[in-house]
């Protein structure tokens, strides 16, 4: 504890004496942390405080150990709304529902929460799609990237981790961060279900080759807050995430000027992350969010500001939630390759490439009118989102395009 004690004094001390940018501070060495994937069972906790210098929240931890019976993981400071946030380990036989109501109770403690885990999920074919190429005449993206492609928006992806290096999405990828991995860990491999989100939000085939995005000139903040094991639970595209991962990315994602944040994600509710998504919508952020099944939108789809996204023709509930091109799309894969994909997670990354046309077109997404925007201007409440339906809002009347059936690299 002296040697922590030391390190974080030190740390505090040098940041007393040079400025440091917003992204030194989120990479600073001095607090402690551990791989995502060590702290996601249900054997550990997540628990917030108020911010203070460093040497009072090691003081404070210590505390907290020595009154419950806890050990401290992990942590890191969430500064865009203003609290540090504890990982601690209950110890073993230690009964998890007492341990949360007497922190609940202590006066010191912000909040308190499960350790909650969240999935990340798309299907994919079993063709060999390796000598498919997209039809080259693709009529409506076509035309609407003539007059929208996204440029000069920056859409947060927070997901597993793509392939930036995959030709279609080159140059797309802007900023990677990687809040899973332990400091110092090494760079993670490209993973299929981020890939896959990313091609449908930005790929670009200018190439000559490949598939294109909804918007390929949006720029992608790469960050991932969720892994794929290679083999076991959530292995084949199936990730996991953690409250602790997600929470962390969030906060990343407030400071970095993003106007779109794309949720291919469900779990249960949680408050921390609920407070962290109050956060951005109340920055103006749209936040898209993935529908986890057909009688609840689940977490974070369900929080008030989100837009809920399922597949287009799935069964769902009353909520009515938007719905978007999401079987069989074809999108990127790890290793420059490509496959078709299925699920509200890709119906959820063509709804975030559609909001980054309309705000290249400098639609207000930042009222109630959004919903209607996306829809194309239309009623029905359940209507599928169409990039060209949508653009067309920005456009006077001599200039709308034609907006032919769906025929687009995302079916």
């Amino acid at each position: 504890m002296m040697h922590r004690m030391l390190m974080i004094l030190a740390g505090f001390v040098l940041a007393a004496c040079a400025a440091q940018t917003a992204q030194d501070a989120q990479q600073a060495p001095s607090w402690q942390l551990v791989s995502a994937e060590e702290i996601a069972d249900a054997r550990h906790i997540v628990l917030t405080v108020e911010r203070q210098d460093p040497a009072a929240l090691t003081a404070l931890a210590a505390l907290l150990e020595d009154d419950h019976p806890v050990v401290l993981v992990a942590e890191w400071p969430l500064a865009s709304i203003d609290v540090h946030c504890f990982v601690f380990r209950l110890v073993d036989g230690v009964e998890t529902e007492a341990t949360l109501a007497a922190l609940r109770r202590d006066a010191r403690v912000r909040t308190v929460q499960p350790m909650n885990r969240f999935t990340v999920s798309t299907t994919t074919a079993e063709t060999d799609l390796t000598t498919l190429q997209p039809d080259p005449d693709l009529r409506n993206l076509r035309a609407v990237h003539a007059v929208a492609t996204g440029e000069g928006v920056r859409i947060g992806v927070v997901d597993t981790q793509p392939d930036a290096a995959h030709p279609d999405l080159s140059g797309r990828v802007v900023l990677a961060r990687d809040f899973v991995a332990a400091p110092n860990g090494s760079a993670p491999r490209a993973e299929a279900h981020g890939t896959a989100v990313s091609g449908v939000i930005a790929a670009d085939d200018r190439d000559g080759s490949g598939m294109v995005g909804v918007a390929p000139d949006a720029a992608l903040l790469a960050l991932r807050a969720c892994w794929e094991p290679e083999d076991g639970p959530g292995a084949g595209g199936k990730g996991v995430c953690s409250s602790f991962s997600l929470a962390r990315a969030l906060n990343f994602a407030l400071g970095q000027d993003v106007d779109i944040l794309n949720l291919s994600i469900n779990g249960p509710e949680d408050p921390l992350l609920a407070e962290l998504i109050e956060s951005a919508r109340q920055k103006g952020i749209v936040m898209v969010a993935a529908r986890s099944g057909a009688e609840t939108p689940g977490f974070p789809a369900s929080a008030p500001g989100v837009l809920s996204v399922a597949a287009r023709g799935d069964t769902v509930g009353g909520d009515a939630p938007l719905q978007a091109p999401g079987r069989d799309v074809i999108s990127t894969a790890p290793a420059g390759s490509y496959d078709f994909f299925s699920g509200s997670s890709i119906a959820a990354a063509y709804v975030s490439g559609v909001a980054a046309l309309l705000v290249e077109r400098g639609s207000d997404l930042r009222t109630t009118a959004l919903r209607q925007a996306l829809l194309g201007g239309k009623a029905g409440p359940s209507d599928t989102v169409s990039a060209c339906d949508a653009v067309n809002t920005t456009l006077p009347l001599a200039q709308k395009l034609l907006c032919r059936p769906e025929i687009t690299a995302v079916r």
